[in-house]
């Protein structure tokens, strides 16, 4: 599995879509999620995922965890909705 980040969905939407279809050359699963970073530019920030193996939307629980900050609700939604990420890959999401 592959994570990095992939710039501002404010200012350099075109770079997260050249990643997002970078990582489709290399791995069968991709995928976007997304966090609010006030200190980075334009604060809602993007991390490209690329997988051979694991689909990152699925949260798998091996081992049971007590933590602080994450959540299965967290988790579920740091990732665009199915409808909205199609629309950024495709280049009809407008601001």
């Amino acid at each position: 599995m592959y994570v990095g980040q992939s710039e501002s969905l404010h200012y350099h939407l075109d770079i997260v879509v050249r990643f997002q279809k970078a990582l489709k050359k290399s791995f069968p699963i991709v995928d976007l999620y997304t966090t609010v970073i006030p200190v980075y530019a334009g604060y809602w920030w993007s991390f490209s995922v690329g997988s051979k193996v694991y689909t990152p939307r699925e949260i798998s629980r091996e081992v049971n965890i007590d933590t602080k900050f994450y959540s299965d609700e967290i988790h579920k939604n740091a990732f665009l909705p199915p409808n909205f990420y199609q629309k950024v890959l495709n280049g009809t999401f407008k601001y």
